[in-house]
């Protein structure tokens, strides 16, 4: 007992020696370790993590593969869709607890919140969610109401002319006659249409949210250097037509000799 005694004293002076010493006591870290390298690796453990219902680990695990798929589309897709699905299903198990509602929502205010980060990337912004659970589906719908709009042609002349939104193609979608897109984040967009043989038109449109915009673009004809120059010869031998149309008319006046008057009467008789 008294060197179990003696080793706590020699331990606790050691200890503030170090301590006075600015000397840090080793101390193991409860961080959660960092995402394999390989993100679909990583998507792996996240799932099952999700199957255990494990979803602090998973949530914690998705965010760092995120950060690591920045370059790789499909694996970022997936993370997120995974993290939104893991924010979902921790705010329905708070639904089922004494908190109720009330500790259900930050839950799911946190999945919007992914899935507005998610979509605002324009290279997921057409992400559509898992179909369970149900409330996922529901805060998509609730996101894309809230931040996207769309955008269809009314009216392209000529028809086959190449309408650009901020640099993209719009395409016509199936059974549409005419250009469209859909999931615009809201704001002033630039939309650019042309046609060879047609000047260029250009204008910004404003994108509103939950609402379809509207355009009717009908592109002039560009004319040719070659038409130029023949309105520019015609105009030019009319007026000197005209020209030399005034100038005969005046040399033929002036060689029309004066009108001779008749001679007075004679006075009257007396």
């Amino acid at each position: 007992m008294r060197v179990s005694a003696t080793r706590r004293l020699l331990s606790t002076f050691l200890s503030a020696v170090l301590l006075h010493a600015g000397l840090a006591i080793p101390v193991r870290s409860q961080e959660t370790p960092a995402a394999s390298v390989d993100p679909k690796v990583a998507l792996n453990e996240a799932r099952d993590l999700i199957k255990n219902g494990d979803l602090s680990q998973a949530v914690d695990l998705l965010k760092q593969t995120i950060e690591l798929s920045n370059e790789d589309t499909g694996s970022l897709r997936e993370a997120y869709l995974l993290l939104i699905k893991s924010y979902e299903l921790w705010g329905i198990e708070e639904l089922d607890s004494p908190r109720g509602r009330t500790g259900a929502e930050p839950y799911f205010k946190e999945a919007r919140d992914v899935i507005a980060e998610c979509l605002r990337n324009r290279a997921l912004r057409h992400t559509q969610p898992e179909p369970v659970p149900e409330h996922m589906a529901q805060d998509f719908a609730q996101v894309r109401r809230d931040i996207f709009g769309s955008f269809r042609l009314t009216k392209l002349n000529p028809p086959a002319a190449v309408v650009l939104l901020e640099g993209d193609t719009l395409r016509v979608a199936p059974g549409d006659s005419l250009p469209s897109d859909t999931d615009l984040l809201v704001g002033p967009r630039r939309v650019v249409v042309t046609h060879p043989g047609y000047k260029d038109y250009t204008e910004l449109v404003t994108i509103q949210a939950n609402t379809i915009g509207t355009g009717v673009y009908d592109l002039s004809k560009r004319r040719s250097k070659r038409w130029y120059a023949a309105v520019g010869t015609g105009l030019a031998a009319g007026v000197g037509g005209v020209i030399a149309l005034v100038a005969g008319n005046g040399g033929a006046a002036a060689a029309k000799p004066d009108p001779v008057l008749p001679d007075p009467p004679p006075p009257p008789a007396h």
